[in-house]
């Protein structure tokens, strides 16, 4: 067993700083992105049915984010960055993938899937501002979005890692690593998580099913631990809270002055 859980810390540590890696090269070329997250995929449709232990909800996932970077990368590189509208359907992108979350969390009724689930609708309910999304004018042209901070973005974090404790425990562990890699490189370039994150879980995506079986090498954790699902959920729901009581406390402090 130590030397499982010394090898799951090794596989999440190197995944994460391989993720890191890759993610700054697809800011940097677009010819990557395109044989990644176009060509590839539709080459590995096969493969990936026969091989790759994909259900439905993996497909939609899959299809869903290569899609989405496909069309961030049209916004960033091309004269789509100057429509408005391109900006709000990548926003939809968003919120259809929180969505297909949510539904899942609805097959279990208990306190941390209740509470997820409104953690779930409460990132959709706040990603708002996005008129304020632009490409950066400078190379390489990263998409930023302003209106994601830090707050929603560790708030969206956590939400995140507790659906997946929730609904594939097995693969908790390393995507402890996949989020953490966003969250560094939008540290490291402002403003930049949406682009990071999209990346970053495409890559994962990709990796886990063209290759399940180093993928699934770290698999030691074969179920849902309801205390700890019960603590992140209350962590998640307070950082709900938190935003909420940010986000409206200029109105709050008005109604307490009269």
């Amino acid at each position: 067993m130590e030397i499982e859980i010394n090898n799951l810390f090794l596989y999440t540590a190197l995944l994460f700083v391989v993720l890191v890696g890759l993610g700054e090269l697809l800011r940097r070329s677009k010819l990557t992105v395109y044989v990644l997250f176009a060509v590839l995929p539709l080459m590995l449709i096969p493969y990936w049915h026969l091989y790759g232990d994909m259900d439905l909800f993996k497909w939609v996932k899959n299809f869903s984010i290569f899609g989405a970077i496909f069309w961030m990368t049209l916004i960033r590189l091309t004269k789509l960055k100057n429509e408005k509208w391109t900006y709000t359907l990548m926003y939809v992108f968003v919120g259809v993938n929180i969505i297909e979350a949510v539904l899942w969390d609805m097959k279990t009724i208990d306190i941390p899937s209740i509470l997820n689930i409104i953690s779930g609708l409460g990132l959709i309910f706040f990603l708002r501002d996005i008129k304020s999304a632009k490409v950066d004018k400078k190379k390489p042209h990263d998409l930023l979005s302003p209106n994601l901070n830090f707050h929603w973005v560790i708030w969206y974090t956590v939400w995140n890692w507790l659906f997946i404790y929730m609904a594939y425990p097995y693969s908790s562990f390393r995507h402890i690593g996949v989020l953490g890699a966003a969250l560094v490189l939008s540290l490291l370039t402002k403003d930049t998580w949406l682009q990071a994150r999209a990346y970053t879980l495409g890559l994962y995506l990709f990796f886990r099913a063209t290759f399940i079986e180093a993928a699934s090498t770290t698999d030691i954790i074969s179920r849902t631990d309801s205390n700890v699902a019960l603590v992140i959920s209350i962590l998640s729901f307070s950082l709900m809270a938190g935003y909420a009581l940010n986000y409206y406390k200029p109105q709050l402090l008005k109604l307490i002055k009269k």
